[in-house]
């Protein structure tokens, strides 16, 4: 096969990806959103899909992320305790830097009518500047009975400590971050535009025994983190200390405008038991047992995460819309 030809085929394949990635989010926005807004939810999914679809790299398009293990730019998130439309996706395609990923967020955005200011795009891009950054940016959009929210994810590079982002953001000082080990990272930051919302993402360290067991006391001491590592050791095979030595377990602290805080957790899908983890998100309430067989299928989950949510413990996980599309509950 000649170059050319790869190059055809490559093409074609993506087209077909594309294809497909429409149909199934079709489906899931007729599933998910109320018909009050339905029209601007199918109107944000194909401005996302076109701005991927628009590359010009289109071999590649559907497969150079780091959202998912296949490569799928497009995320979507699947909750046990409601049917929101929920899903995570590139704004660019892979032609786009990793550094000018934070602009195109904004730009895509836009376009969904959530703007930023430029003085929040000048800050996110001083704090990545000169910067090795592995993603850059990504793009949150939420759509439920309170209509649509879009939130944009910023890569904190390794070398920026959670003051030095917090002071480059000009954002309080002040925030309440719970210490649960001394070496968790900054990884990302989440702001809420419509809510002006912030979020803030760690990662664990690899631990030893003993640091375990403190992670493990630490966590269960906390109010909010009690009940969530309480369903956590429910899906796990092992001693909770034992799995926190390999789980590569992260958290994050949200803070809503007003200053109320929630801590979430975050872990793998694979690292736990799939058949109790499909058991806490095929709930009556839930979207996810429409496109998701009782055993799993072919599909492989991503990142789980524990919300405390109203007195419950909310489970979602994320799935490539690729993987989704692919098992042919799309057709």
């Amino acid at each position: 096969m000649t170059v050319a030809e790869r190059v055809a085929k490559g093409a074609a394949e993506t087209t077909t990806a594309g294809t497909r990635v429409r149909r199934l989010m079709r489906k899931v926005v007729v599933g998910a959103a109320c018909e009050g807004s339905r029209a601007q939810a199918e109107a944000s999914v194909t401005h996302c899909v076109d701005r991927l679809e628009e590359s010009c790299w289109p071999a590649v398009a559907w497969r150079f992320s780091g959202l998912n293990a296949d490569g799928c730019p497009l995320e979507v998130c699947f909750s046990s305790a409601d049917r929101g439309l929920r899903y995570t996706v590139e704004a660019a395609g892979p032609e786009c830097s990793n550094a000018g990923r934070a602009a195109q967020a904004c730009e895509l955005a836009a376009k969904l009518g959530a703007a930023s200011s430029r003085d929040d795009l000048g800050r996110w891009k001083s704090m990545q500047a000169g910067e090795t950054l592995s993603w850059g940016a990504a793009l949150g959009v939420r759509h439920d009975d309170d209509g649509q929210r879009v939130k944009i994810y910023l890569e904190v590079p390794a070398s920026v400590s959670l003051s030095q982002a917090l002071r480059r953001l000009n954002a309080p000082s002040a925030i309440e971050i719970p210490p649960f080990h001394r070496g968790s990272r900054l990884v990302m930051i989440g702001q809420d535009l419509r809510m002006d919302g912030r979020e803030f993402y760690f990662r664990l360290p690899a631990l030893d025994r003993m640091e375990a067991l403190a992670v493990r006391s630490s966590l269960e001491s906390n109010q909010e983190t009690a009940p969530l590592i309480a369903v956590l050791v429910s899906l796990l095979s092992m001693p909770v200390e034992t799995a926190l030595q390999w789980l590569n377990l992260g958290y994050s602290v949200g803070f809503s405008a007003e200053g109320a805080r929630r801590i979430s957790l975050f872990f793998n899908a694979a690292a736990v038991d799939g058949v109790r983890l499909r058991a806490l998100l095929r709930k009556p309430a839930s979207l996810y047992a429409e496109f998701i067989p009782a055993d799993g299928g072919n599909v492989p989950h991503g990142m789980v995460a524990l919300i405390g949510r109203q007195g419950e413990v909310e489970t979602r996980v994320g799935i490539s819309a690729l993987a989704l599309a692919n098992q042919g509950k799309a057709s």
